[in-house]
């Protein structure tokens, strides 16, 4: 369904923000999940990427 996208997910790194990140995933897309804290955002893409499929964490000054 999203093969080819890119997600960015704000508010990625835990709740429903992380659960979207995780079905964007899931769906194909490419997903950047962007949260105020960092590592929690970097929790929800190693939980993407353990399901083999592609996503980045968006660092300071990434937009």
């Amino acid at each position: 369904m999203f093969k080819d996208k890119v997600a960015i997910v704000t508010g990625g790194g835990s709740g429903f923000g992380r659960a979207m990140s995780q079905l964007y995933a899931e769906k194909g897309a490419k997903v950047l999940v962007a949260d105020v804290t960092e590592q929690q955002a970097q929790e929800t893409v190693d939980l993407i990427k353990k399901s083999r499929r592609r996503s980045v964490v968006c660092k300071d000054g990434c937009f």
